[in-house]
């Protein structure tokens, strides 16, 4: 399926790949790495000339203090590795996961969507989020100098979130992503649920003023323009699954057409 995927996005032009690596699924026990599986989807998509950037996610249940978890925390998933017990085997894992692939990626994205609950536990927290970006961005650039840092990360533009820590997070970083899902460009409204599923406060605005407002955010922090805008997520699947976004899926053509209406 890999392989087929690629070959896919390759006749379609398509240049970049995002990979997810959750942190807990490749060190299977302490300091004990599996990286068949990203070794395998790194070099596909690295043969084929692919720009790669990686989003480094997950906590790990083996660095967590808790003797049992409750109901609003997963141990899958486990609690951001800000605390004194999981920061040696976060740093370890940064360690062999940069010194593997930086070679191949040059591009590292700190959490995906860690204003969301299901992503940082046990509650959001834009303080403890820019905490981890304090701790990991000059480690990734301790193994390599090179490397590019990806951060913020949000659902939606969640501007509450980043403005609370958007004066020091682009101190350490050289993007800001950002996940903007509404289902048409232009029309308010009609995101009205995108929203209130992910975020109440992000504002109802079109895309170009919800821009201009992050850019206005953003170049007030970083006054030199040091920092850039990455897009990391911003469609809907195309067939009807998973279930939570039965109301949002839509088909490939009208895709192309609200990209194009963003950023064209």
């Amino acid at each position: 399926r890999i392989l087929d995927a690629a070959d896919a996005m390759q006749q379609a032009g398509i240049g970049w790949i995002r990979l997810y690596f959750d942190w807990s699924k490749i060190e299977r026990d302490s300091a004990v790495y599996d990286w068949y599986d990203a070794d395998s989807i790194v070099n596909t998509y690295d043969n084929r000339g692919f720009s790669i950037y990686i989003t480094i996610n997950g906590g790990h249940h083996i660095y967590d203090t808790l003797s049992e978890y409750p109901d609003s925390i997963s141990p899958q998933v486990g609690l951001p590795p800000i605390f004194p017990e999981a920061i040696n085997g976060w740093y370890n894992f940064l360690d062999t996961l940069v010194t593997r692939y930086k070679d191949k990626v040059s591009y590292w994205s700190i959490w995906n969507e860690p204003n969301l609950e299901g992503s940082w536990q046990p509650t959001p927290d834009p303080i403890e989020y820019l905490e981890l970006v304090k701790i990991t961005a000059p480690f990734i650039r301790s193994v390599d100098p090179d490397a590019k840092i990806i951060a913020g990360n949000t659902a939606l533009i969640d501007f509450d979130f980043l403005n609370s820590i958007i004066d020091s997070l682009v101190q350490y970083i050289d993007y800001l992503g950002f996940h903007p899902y509404r289902l048409y460009p232009e029309d308010d409204q009609d995101n009205y649920l995108v929203t209130q599923l992910i975020c109440d406060s992000t504002p109802m605005t079109s895309f170009d003023e919800e821009i201009d407002s992050l850019l206005k955010l953003v170049n007030k922090a970083d006054p030199l323009g040091l920092v850039k805008l990455w897009d990391e997520e911003s469609g809907y699947l195309s067939v009807n699954e998973p279930p939570v976004w039965d109301d949002f899926h839509i088909c490939d053509t009208v895709q192309v057409k609200n990209v194009l209406r963003k950023y064209f």
